[in-house]
């Protein structure tokens, strides 16, 4: 619809490793297990054992990502649940509440099989020690191997378009380069937004607000709004690592190590063993600039042909785990404390790494671009420290309490104020759930006060 089309890598993720191997995980559920079974034979059972409970539990769990937290829906759901995986409970809270580390420990014997599935916890802000990091591993490795990897043709880009044609063939109207300065409140609703040109949007129904509750409550609303109690709440709200990024064009596609088909595949970890890990969120932590960080390599040109020039490649290299201030370097070799120093300086770095995984990578690089966490919180006021899912996922700041207790759904103090994103439940991710949910609520209400047609008394 609306001229997009997604689509499905099949290879989805693999793990490349210093030593020239590396672990690959397909939608082909022979391939993957063959992988594992290369490693050990103990790891090929383990991966077997992971993908059972995926299929066991993933259609109980999942749903919740479709429901306000708390909910009448969310209650009814979750007694269904119960009842329906008896046996298999104590799976679910060990997905749930336990540490990635402790996921992989449990499933694999090798590092290398651990290091497969370990780097998808550290998507978000889970450090392999962190409680509830295992959910986000296990979900994000397993629905890959089920799924595949879903792309936009085009790029991220073409969702963009095509949600603005959408909006603007439904009558809306949408302004860019304008800044929002002040939701304006009257009588303790929401009646509009004031833009930093001094213009107001009135609202006739809501005022959604996709920003993060420091934002919203410390920013946005007049002070006298909002309770003092729900202000300190939302101004407590913890932000996770900064991101940053490599963009390159690459004159052909790399040539790896570990093997000619690893080009195919949608991300390559690199630096993801457990101790590797550990290592980079210590250190990041620490305020200090990884001296071997998780690198997360995106390759979506074979999948994807148009995003290149023929024969050419493009390429993302992510660190998902950076410090927004840098306190210093953990390999001591980088001076400077400011992103806008040593930014070029940690891009070197990230290269230099992938080149020991792809000899010759610097070679076949047209251009590159350079993202710190100063860059994206100047690009998107939302992104603080560079945080690019909007807030820690840490068990303390996740599901019934994201973004903070007494919240949990949406709404605020100020009557038809909604807030979404991925400061919302369910969380980071390219999902729009929390906006489908606010949505429903607004038509719901909406029809409650429709008069009834068509009805003869």
């Amino acid at each position: 619809r609306a001229g997009l089309r997604f689509i499905t890598c099949h290879e989805a993720f693999a793990s490349a490793y210093s030593d020239g191997t590396a672990v690959r995980v397909t939608t082909d559920p022979e391939r993957t297990q063959a992988e594992f079974a290369r490693c050990s034979a103990a790891d090929c059972e383990g991966w077997r054992s992971l993908v059972a409970i995926y299929r066991r539990i993933a259609p109980h769990v999942l749903p919740f990502t479709n429901m306000p937290l708390p909910s009448g829906a969310a209650a009814f759901h979750a007694l269904r649940m119960a009842a329906g995986l008896r046996g298999a409970m104590l799976d679910l809270r060990h997905v749930i509440f336990g540490s990635s580390g402790q996921l992989v420990d449990r499933f694999f014997r090798t590092d290398a099989a651990k290091g497969a599935v370990l780097p998808w916890g550290f998507h978000q802000d889970f450090g392999p020690a962190v409680k509830g990091g295992a959910a986000f591993a296990f979900v994000a490795a397993l629905s890959a191997h089920m799924k595949g990897l879903v792309v936009a043709q085009g790029g991220a880009d073409a969702i963009v378009s095509a949600l603005r044609r959408l909006i603007e063939d439904g009558g809306g109207t949408i302004r860019t380069a304008t800044q929002a300065t002040e939701v304006l409140v009257e009588g303790g609703r929401a009646v509009g937004v004031r833009t930093s040109t001094g213009d107001v949007l009135s609202a006739s129904r809501a005022v959604i607000a996709n920003v993060t509750p420091p934002l919203l409550f410390g920013q946005l609303l007049p002070a006298h709004s909002v309770p003092d109690r729900v202000r300190k709440r939302a101004m407590a709200f913890r932000y996770g690592p900064g991101v940053f990024m490599v963009h390159l064009a690459l004159s052909r596609p790399l040539a790896w190590k570990a093997g000619d088909d690893l080009h195919r595949f949608m991300y390559v970890h690199l630096n993801g063993k457990p101790d590797e890990i550990a290592g980079t969120y210590a250190q990041c932590t620490t305020g200090l600039l990884p001296s071997r960080p998780v690198i997360v390599v995106s390759q979506p040109t074979h999948a994807d042909p148009s995003r290149a020039w023929a024969g050419c490649a493009a390429m993302r290299l992510q660190v998902r785990a950076v410090p927004a201030i840098i306190a210093g370097d953990a390999a001591g070799t980088i001076r400077g404390r400011g992103w806008a120093d040593i930014k070029d300086a940690f891009a070197d770095r990230i290269i230099g790494q992938l080149e020991e995984h792809a000899p010759g990578a610097r070679d076949v690089i047209l251009a590159r671009h350079v993202m710190s966490p100063e860059d994206f919180e100047r690009e998107n006021s939302n992104l603080i420290g560079g945080d690019c899912v909007s807030g820690s996922h840490h068990l303390d700041q996740n599901y019934l309490r994201r973004p903070f207790p007494g919240w949990t759904r949406y709404r605020t103090p100020v009557e038809r104020l909604f807030m979404i994103g991925a400061s919302t439940w369910p969380g980071g991710g390219v999902n729009a759930a929390s906006g489908y949910l606010v949505a429903q609520d607004l038509l719901g209400q909406a029809s409650k006060k429709a008069p009834q047609r068509g009805i003869e008394r």
